[in-house]
């Protein structure tokens, strides 16, 4: 049986329809633009430019008695005026830095051992070798963070690695709730796993379940010799699938609180979504 993921979902407060009435209608908010950057201005201020530039160009050439130069001088005024006048009047769509323009760097230290494309060994082929080795792919680290925090590519988020095993975000214009979600995203980062429920109908799981309901920890371990082994542990499970769980006579579920949780098997497998390919 599939365990669904316990992922936050927003509170949506359901309104009252006898409420529905008294609801104020929406109004519209028209965003004022500058008036330097209005239609009219633009045109004006182009009319202005050349006209200027020709009329300075004019009386330069004939002040140097450089008549054959008047054109080059006309165009030499127009770029610099043009410019000056494009600067001042913000018409331009220079691309500032995060020093300029402000902004949020993160830099988050990448834990395991860093590898270089096309370095080290094969990729494993099982989850033991793969966790025994914990190489990490840095560059597919960036891609895949670039994926999860800006999938279209809207937003001009730069993720690249720092050094061998650092990862550097930067978030241009970052407002203190952008940046608070974006951390979010990063340090909940969902991950698939396949796990297999405790059930009362098969006789292999009862020994696991009376533990389970004789301990209050999240982890269920049982002693292998010397050494605790870890055999099952407690899952919170999504309030909307809440109903088909706790309802179910065959699997173990408990209350931490106001969150339902339901034991799940430690199996030896530990089958992951990195064990699947598409």
């Amino acid at each position: 049986m599939p365990l669904p993921l316990d992922l936050p979902e927003p509170e949506l407060d359901k309104a009252d329809p006898s409420e529905e009435a008294q609801v104020p209608a929406p109004t519209i908010q028209v965003e004022k633009r500058e008036w330097w950057k209005s239609g009219y201005v633009t045109i004006l201020a182009l009319i202005f430019v050349i006209c200027f530039s020709g009329y300075a160009a004019n009386a330069c050439s004939k002040a140097w008695r450089m008549p054959e130069h008047n054109l080059r001088i006309f165009v030499l005024l127009l770029c610099f005026l043009g410019g000056v006048t494009s600067t001042l009047l913000g018409w331009h769509r220079l691309t500032l830095g995060i020093d300029l323009r402000g902004g949020v760097i993160l830099v988050y230290d990448v834990l395991g051992k860093a590898t270089e494309p096309g370095e080290g060994e094969p990729a494993p082929s099982t989850t033991a070798q793969r966790k025994a080795s914990e190489a990490i792919d840095m560059d597919q680290l960036a891609r895949a963070l670039g994926m999860r925090i800006n999938p279209g590519g809207i937003r001009e988020i730069s993720i690249t690695k720092l050094g061998t095993n650092q990862i550097r975000i930067i978030i241009p214009k970052a407002e203190d709730a952008e940046v608070a979600r974006i951390e979010r995203m990063i340090s909940e980062s969902g991950a698939l796993e396949f796990r297999i429920l405790a059930s009362t109908r098969y006789e292999s799981d009862k020994p696991i379940i009376d533990l389970a309901k004789s301990e209050t920890g999240k982890t269920v371990y049982t002693m292998d010799g010397n050494t605790p082994l870890e055999i099952a542990f407690w899952v919170p499970v999504s309030p909307t699938e809440a109903a088909q769980f706790e309802f179910d006579p065959t699997l173990i579920t408990r209350r931490h609180g106001t969150e339902l949780e339901v034991l799940v098997l430690r199996d030896e497998y530990n089958v992951t979504g990195a064990d699947i390919r598409n």
